[in-house]
């Protein structure tokens, strides 16, 4: 069946249209597509209204004091940070457990990896990244132009700090991160250090760090976090994507056609070793 009768004929199973109607709408893909772009947007719309009320209901002082201090433990503290993303790693896992996506062995694997491995850290590492941006941007933007109209500095030196102050900030951060996974005897961010450095593709220096670290045959739990991002993009497309869509199934087979020699233990018979259980 073309794809626009499997589609047709979805909704008219569920009662959504009546057969006069799949019949006319067989006959003009353009009127179908149309009737689900604006079933999409306006089904948006709804999500992104409830969503809306539901944050508002729970914007309380408490609340916002509770965030502020997680905010500031998570970027003062690299442990917390750690922690975070074990957490958020042991989630992921569980949910492919759920779905049957992973075998029981290859689960208990990957959870007893989540502590010995670094790529839960890049996680936490990434978030700092993305939670200095703001700050990084507030200087460029207003303290720069403001102590260069104050006559601190010059001109150049403004410009040269709008210019470069991603990637200082960047810098600095992934060289004490360096120096204290040297000083831990960890593996070290190199990838990210290089990366960051690059304008505007700096900010994905942690990603490609996970990338790199997952070519590693000893990085399980790096290779399943690039598996969780691409099925999540999946997942996340609207309409034709979902649990269990060959949308899903077509992002989840992307890191073994893009990184073949990354992804190859997580996929097929090549399945993750339990042997030293």
């Amino acid at each position: 069946m073309r794809r626009i009768d499997r589609s047709v004929t979805y909704a008219h199973k569920r009662g959504k249209i009546n057969q006069a109607q799949a019949d006319s709408y067989r006959q003009r893909p353009i009127a179908w597509y149309s009737r689900l772009f604006v079933r999409g947007v306006k089904s948006g719309f709804k999500k992104l209204g409830r969503k809306i009320r539901s944050f508002l209901s729970t914007f309380t002082p408490r609340w916002i004091w509770s965030k502020v201090r997680m905010t500031a433990h998570f970027l003062m503290s690299q442990k917390y940070r750690a922690r975070i993303g074990r957490v958020l790693v042991v989630h992921r896992i569980a949910s492919w457990a759920r779905r049957r996506q992973l075998f029981p062995h290859e689960a208990r694997v990957l959870r007893r990896h989540v502590k010995s491995e670094e790529a839960t850290e890049y996680l936490a590492d990434f978030g700092i990244h993305l939670a200095i941006k703001p700050l990084i941007k507030f200087m460029q933007w207003v303290i720069l132009p403001a102590l260069h109209g104050a006559g601190v500095i010059s001109l150049n030196t403004m410009m040269i700090g709008i210019l470069s102050g991603g990637l200082i900030g960047r810098t600095v951060y992934t060289l004490f991160r360096l120096i204290q996974m040297t000083m831990r005897g960890r593996e070290k961010p190199w990838i990210a250090l290089i990366v960051g450095c690059l304008p505007v593709a700096g900010n994905a220096a942690y990603p490609a760090q996970i990338i790199y670290t997952s070519t590693e045959r000893d990085h399980d739990v790096a290779r399943f976090i690039l598996y969780d991002l691409f099925t999540w993009a999946g997942r996340a497309l609207p309409i034709w994507g979902g649990p269990d869509t060959m949308t899903e199934h077509f992002f989840n087979r992307w890191p073994s056609v893009v990184f073949p020699a990354k992804s190859r233990r997580l996929h097929g018979e090549d399945r993750l070793d339990d042997s030293d259980e």
